[in-house]
């Protein structure tokens, strides 16, 4: 099978099928030889075998510096990382943030952006409007309501979208690092959950009162109001 085209995650907004997201590189496509691709896994094949001249960045042959030299560290690095170049912000990654792609990878390799993050562009614009203007940005587990997939599913994220100047200075592209927090932050919730749920069940029962220190029998405890309760007050 083929790779598919930019439109089928892209132009409507439709996620790509799991089947596409397991598809290899296709090893008899026409492969890009610049140093700048070498390895990389996976995601250095796609690109070496990608057709960039049917996207906005066109011939890899006449790429600047400023952007082959950043697809390099992409490529290169173990941590999620991607470039969004240009005006139209054509993604390139590498094999860690496919992991974060999901389904919408491998056919968001050269799409836009915008279209590749349709479902939470609303959210993330602002930071990118901010990034593109030459103001770095970092957010730190940011709630994004994220189609993964089918329906929207609550996840957090740490990332961070950092200026590349191109060669005539101004703002040629953005590098993304991020990682998801999801579980982190469940995690935590789960546990400030508990918390005080423990704390009132052994206040409960008989050792209310001795701990409760209340000085007269006609006088109700403050504490009675957790008597029956699973949970504190304040949690519900």
């Amino acid at each position: 099978m083929r790779e598919e085209p930019c439109r089928s995650c892209c132009g409507s907004g439709v996620l790509v099928s799991a089947l596409v997201s397991a598809e290899p590189a296709d090893p008899s496509a026409p492969s890009i030889t610049s140093p700048f691709l070498a390895g990389g896994a996976e995601m250095g094949a796609r690109i070496r075998a990608h057709d960039w001249s049917a996207t906005p960045l066109g011939d890899p042959s006449l790429w600047p510096p400023s952007l082959s030299t950043t697809i390099g560290i992409v490529l290169n690095s173990g941590q999620p990382m991607c470039l969004a170049w240009g005006v139209e912000l054509t993604l390139i990654y590498n094999v860690a943030y496919a992991a974060i792609l999901g389904v919408r990878h491998p056919a968001a390799l050269g799409c836009r952006l915008s279209e590749v993050w349709s479902d939470v562009w609303r959210d993330i614009a602002p930071l990118v409007d901010q990034a593109m203007a030459g103001e770095p940005t970092w957010s730190e587990e940011l709630h994004l309501a994220m189609v993964r997939p089918g329906s929207p599913l609550d996840t957090w994220w740490r990332f961070s979208y950092t200026t590349v100047r191109d060669e005539s200075g101004g703002v040629g592209g953005l590098l993304i690092v991020c990682s998801d927090s999801t579980s982190k932050v469940l995690t935590e919730r789960r546990q400030a959950f508990r918390m005080p749920s423990a704390l009132g069940r052994r206040l409960s029962g008989p050792a209310r009162r001795r701990h409760c220190g209340a000085p007269s029998i006609n006088r109700r405890c403050s504490c009675d109001s957790w008597k029956d309760a699973d949970t504190p007050p304040t949690l519900m």
